[in-house]
């Protein structure tokens, strides 16, 4: 017993002595090593005291930013808050607007569209908008010019110039991104041509999620007569399906005769496109000047493909191959001649007008 006891109180003296180090990590590990070498119960005995939490301080709590209100759903100004403080509506009968805020030139969101498209006076800023991003109920996403280029944006019903006629509801019931033109005028030197384009619509360079780019580079709208718009989507879904992500394209309207002879080219109306290749979702380009002579391949079978496909469904009027003659090595010349139906493919001729 008495011995038991001894053996305690030399434990309970080791702790005693070792408890105002406790602090040190490394001290409690000898102190656990000279508990075990005396024979004593355990080392978790001089595990140190657990110290309250130090009430640490109270960080000041900043007051909530309001809510960023640019474009969200107003019906006046006071649901409004911080830069986008007033609710644009299109005209006094809209009952319903975006929050936006008036600008000259910048604009801290979207683009800073100015008079006439939605009033006079200062500009507005106006959602930008794109081939996959909606506009605000009631709006539709047209183009506009903006410090000389041409830019996406939502307008609000009554702004900038609606569709006219039947073919640019029908572009606009499409989702197809648009404005109006004015028609340009230019003739030929030596030649009674005057060039005109009949609907003249400048039309966004992404259709059914596929890019028209410019000698495969540049996204420029692209000036065109509403008939060729319309075949241009129908000719962008089906590269979309099958994987095209843009199209090389050396122009649509061209104030120009025929490479062949003295007779208008479809260029001079706007209602024709040149196409000199694809580039698909891997990035792995189709050039017509490399690929259509070889027929079997996956790249020059696509080509062939789609030639006889924008010819057998009345996408295009005329489909000018590689086969047609050497001017045409390079590139597919699509257009919309009136009365005429003509495709050269697989050294076979398919012709109707004249």
């Amino acid at each position: 017993m008495g011995g038991g006891r001894g053996a305690r109180r030399r434990c309970l003296s080791i702790v005693d002595e070792s408890r105002p180090h406790f602090n040190a990590l490394g001290q409690v590990a000898v102190v656990a090593w000279l508990l075990g070498a005396q024979g004593c119960p355990s080392a978790a005995s001089v595990s140190p005291p657990v110290a309250p939490d130090a009430a640490a301080p109270a960080a000041p709590i900043a007051p909530a930013p309001p809510p960023p209100s640019w474009f969200v759903p107003c019906r006046s100004d006071e649901a409004c808050s911080g830069e986008a403080n007033l609710c644009l509506r299109g005209g006094p009968e809209a009952a319903e607007g975006v929050c936006s805020a008036r600008c000259d030139g910048g604009c801290g969101q979207g683009s800073c569209v100015g008079a006439p498209i939605v009033d006079g006076g200062a500009g507005w800023c106006l959602p930008r908008c794109s081939a996959t991003s909606a506009c605000p109920a009631g709006w539709r996403c047209g183009l506009v010019e903006v410090s000389g280029t041409s830019l996406a944006a939502c307008l609000p019903p009554g702004a900038g110039a609606e569709p006219q006629g039947a073919c640019q509801r029908e572009l606009a019931e499409a989702g197809v991104i648009f404005s109006a033109a004015p028609s340009p005028s230019g003739s030929i030197p030596d030649s009674d041509l005057v060039c005109h384009i009949p609907d003249p619509v400048l039309l966004h360079p992404e259709l059914e999620g596929v890019r028209l780019l410019w000698l495969g580079a540049e996204a420029r709208p692209l000036l065109v007569d509403c008939e060729l718009a319309l075949s241009l989507r129908r000719m962008a879904r089906w590269f979309a399906e099958r994987g095209v992500r843009s199209v090389d394209h050396v122009g649509t309207y061209n104030c120009r005769l025929m490479a062949s002879g003295g007779r208008p080219s479809q260029h001079a109306f706007g209602r024709a496109i040149d196409v000199r290749g694809l580039i698909d979702r891997r990035g792995r380009p189709v050039s017509v000047l490399h690929d259509w002579a070889d027929r079997e391949g996956p790249r020059g079978k696509l080509l062939h493909d789609l030639a006889r496909h924008l010819h057998d469904d009345f996408i295009f009027n005329v489909v000018l191959t590689p086969e047609y003659n050497k001017a045409h090595a390079d590139h597919l010349h699509l257009d919309l001649t009136p009365d005429a139906h003509f495709l050269e493919l697989d050294d076979e001729a398919f012709f109707i007008g004249d």
